[in-house]
């Protein structure tokens, strides 16, 4: 059989079982589909299964984000919307979990862009901006809407612990 289709399946099923499949279940359901080598059937497959996923985890932002990240490191990126779209169903579950999971102590947001000469003017003029979790919260921050990078925004976010005078950790009350 193809060994590009066997790689991506074996690659990708393994990715699967990582987020919630089990891999002997998945290779029943396919090998009844009898694709026979068929690349663009293994990529729709794989697609269906990460779209069954969110369906599965609808208001489990955590769990969401595991997902949403799959499916970037699935997508091409040369499909500029759709890879844009998910980068920001990840970043905004990215922020809500986050947000969940950090009730005892404050942290800001910051925005990092890669440093190079290829990066536009927008995202390195975002370069280390913080914001809080409710502005956060109530506006899309990544990917950058007015990004002219040639692959797209490839700025990433960071949590930092936000910290007193004295350099002591801030706890919510």
């Amino acid at each position: 059989m193809n060994t590009k289709f066997n790689k991506l399946k074996d690659k990708q099923f393994l990715r699967l079982s990582k987020i919630g499949y089990d891999i002997t279940e998945l290779n029943k359901e396919f090998d009844r589909l009898n694709l026979n080598g068929n690349i663009d059937g293994l990529k729709n497959y794989i697609w269906r299964k990460l779209n069954s996923l969110v369906n599965k985890h609808q208001g489990n932002n955590q769990k969401l984000t595991e997902i949403y990240f799959e499916m970037l490191m699935f997508s091409d990126p040369m499909e500029k919307s759709r890879d844009k779209y998910i980068k920001t169903l990840y970043y905004d579950s990215l922020i809500r979990s986050t947000y969940e999971s950090t009730d005892m102590i404050d942290f800001e947001i910051v925005i990092l862009s890669k440093k190079n000469d290829k990066i536009c003017k927008r995202c390195r003029e975002d370069n280390y901006k913080k914001y809080n979790f409710d502005y956060a919260l109530k506006n899309h921050l990544l990917p950058h809407e007015s990004c002219t990078c040639e692959y797209g925004c490839t700025c990433t976010l960071g949590f930092i612990p936000k910290r007193d005078k004295n350099g002591r950790l801030i706890f919510n009350d």
